[in-house]
């Protein structure tokens, strides 16, 4: 009797111990995510994901992030169909001129009624700029949280300026840009060194300088059904400047067949004085430079006023929750963490992305002279920066501008003309 009741017992303490590990197994919680960067491999950005997530799930032990890398220019699309079967992932990073497909979806969560509404004033004021949240917040829902912030700037060679008797001040202004490049462009041995280097080729178009002189001018460049309001007198004084910065010998008019790419190289060869760039090139050009690499510097962009700041015209990465997730508050709370402060510390310093929170900017390691083109391009943000709609057909407009410039400076059209036909041409999408 005593030992079956004894084995009794141990069977039932085994079940018992059984029943409390299944439990505790299946209070696991997997958050699946999507994402451009793989953690598994070994490049700046991918190191810091993979070290967010070991971190968050040290400190949170029933939670593990599983993240299905996946083509960035698909994600947004997969997602936006994978939430319509009810298989989407629990978060999606999807950049900015793709958020229009899960925002009109309805498949993004709130991130205000979650994580985020827990953030205090001084977490807010922390960035530089109020406009990549202002860009994802629909009826004071939040649907979106920004990781990385990209945007075009002008880099500059510090030697060619000094040589010219040039300064940062000097071009300041759209004529004070004209001006200087003028100035800096030099024939030597039958090689020109350009003043400025800005890609024009319709194919491929990065976000040309036309788009920034005209956001300042005319902040609106696109009507509520996405067709470019651009035909205005606001449209035809950028496209002018524009068109006269290759008329007037400041740029080479090889520059009309030009990528981004291509005008690129010319600066990293020595080819420049100035050239467009996307921040997310600026380290590299640094580094492929056959010049002295301390020589590379960044300008804010010009102004129609003295003593202004011309807007940045942003984009980049957000990650996006899907609203139907069994685990919306833990998916949020993860993409908090991702964003917070001390993670936005580590893709700066670690990840090589320019920061957007003023905390970030005041670590020491931003005070090196290598990191400084960072601090001037956060400072702009800060300054004046704007997004253009989502929704609309962004990469064919700019393509759309560049091709106007092209037409004004080869005489095939007036500013007016060429304007109009944007307008149409993004009609016709638009419909």
């Amino acid at each position: 009797m005593n030992a079956q009741w004894i084995e009794r017992s141990l069977s039932g303490l085994l079940l018992a111990s059984w029943l409390v590990t299944a439990s505790t197994a299946s209070a696991q919680t997997t958050l699946t995510m999507w994402s451009f960067l793989d953690p598994a491999k070994d490049t700046p950005r991918e190191r810091v994901l993979r070290g967010l997530i070991e971190e968050y799930e040290k400190k949170h032990p029933g939670v593990k992030i599983r993240v299905e890398p996946q083509v960035w220019s698909q994600i947004a699309n997969k997602f936006t169909i994978a939430a319509s079967s009810g298989r989407a992932p629990d978060i999606a990073w999807v950049n900015y001129p793709s958020l229009v497909l899960p925002l009109s979806a309805g498949i993004a969560a709130d991130l205000k009624a979650t994580a985020f509404g827990k953030w205090d004033q001084k977490e807010w004021d922390d960035y530089v700029t109020t406009a990549p949240f202002d860009a994802v917040t629909q009826d004071g829902k939040i649907l979106a949280a920004p990781i990385m912030l990209l945007s075009n700037t002008l880099i500059y060679r510090k030697d060619l300026f000094e040589a010219s008797g040039v300064t940062p001040t000097d071009v300041g202004t759209w004529d004070g840009l004209l001006a200087s490049a003028k100035k800096m462009t030099k024939s030597t041995g039958g090689n020109t060194t350009w003043g400025l280097g800005i890609p024009l080729s319709r194919d491929g178009a990065s976000q040309p300088l036309l788009a920034v002189a005209m956001a300042e001018l005319q902040p609106k460049l696109f009507d509520a059904k996405c067709v470019p309001d651009v035909s205005t007198e606001a449209g035809i004084k950028a496209l002018s400047m524009a068109a006269n910065l290759v008329k007037e010998g400041a740029v080479s008019k090889e520059s009309l067949v030009q990528t981004s790419d291509d005008s690129q190289e010319l600066f990293i060869g020595g080819r420049q004085a100035i050239t467009v760039a996307g921040t997310s090139r600026v380290a590299s050009i640094q580094q492929k430079a056959v010049f002295d690499k301390s020589q590379v510097g960044v300008l804010p962009w010009p102004s129609w006023t003295q003593g202004k700041t011309g807007p940045y015209i942003l984009d980049g990465w957000t990650a996006v929750v899907w609203k139907g997730s069994p685990n919306v508050a833990q998916a949020a709370d993860f993409v908090s963490y991702m964003v917070g402060a001390e993670a936005s510390a580590k893709w700066t310093v670690e990840g090589g992305q320019v920061p957007f929170r003023k905390s970030v900017l005041k670590l020491p390691a931003l005070a090196s002279p290598e990191l400084a083109w960072m601090k001037a391009v956060a400072e702009g943000w800060g300054t004046n920066a704007t997004f253009l709609p989502p929704q609309c057909n962004v990469g064919a407009f700019y393509g759309d501008l560049n091709l106007a410039v092209q037409k004004v400076v080869r005489g095939d059209a007036t500013a007016a003309a060429a304007l109009a036909e944007v307008v149409e041409e993004g009609r016709n999408r638009a419909q």
